[in-house]
């Protein structure tokens, strides 16, 4: 039931991410990072209203997620 992701942040073994539902509201997700399974979703605002962005980390050594949609990039 999400329309898009906005965020995707690896901490520890859990995924955070920031998704908007379908209704236009922005959750933020958590998920566990070897099944799949979502912990928590809460509701953090709605579409075209400011939102604290998730923390930034340092990136590990050898790990990178990417994700776009008509990106002209292969």
């Amino acid at each position: 039931g999400y329309a898009s992701v906005q965020e995707i942040a690896l901490r520890g073994d859990e995924y955070r991410v920031v998704a908007v539902r379908n209704n236009g509201a922005l959750v933020r997700l958590r998920l566990d990072a070897y099944s799949g399974e979502v912990l928590s979703v809460r509701r953090i605002g709605w579409v075209g209203a400011p939102v604290r962005p998730l923390p930034r980390r340092h990136a590990e050594p050898g790990f990178a997620i990417e994700f776009g949609w008509g990106s002209d990039r292969y």
